[in-house]
């Protein structure tokens, strides 16, 4: 959502699709547009994104901002940090037989 913050226009249902589908680790294409309809409409109900009068675009409020810049901030300082701290199982022995 950062990423659209700047822009002068807003975004677009297809523009943020690109990014919400590589989030996802699928290809753009798998996700319809009646799917990304419903994130965007989940999205601006919660008033994190209003959509622009008399247009298909959509911009981020400012109470958007501060969340997305708040949970961007919480996982580059806590999660990131103290996930890497838990110790992996180790994997599993594995011997071939020829």
């Amino acid at each position: 959502m950062l990423l659209f913050h700047l822009l002068p226009r807003g975004f677009s249902n297809r523009e943020l699709r690109e990014h919400f589908a590589a989030l996802l680790g699928k290809d753009p294409s798998q996700i319809t547009p009646g799917q990304m309809s419903y994130q965007l409409r989940r999205l601006r109900l919660h008033g994190l994104i209003a959509r622009q009068p008399r247009s298909n675009r959509y911009h981020l409020t400012d109470f958007g901002l501060r969340v997305t810049v708040f949970f961007t901030r919480t996982y580059a300082r806590l999660l990131r940090r103290d996930l890497a701290k838990i110790p992996h199982p180790p994997l599993p022995y594995h011997v071939e037989t020829i």
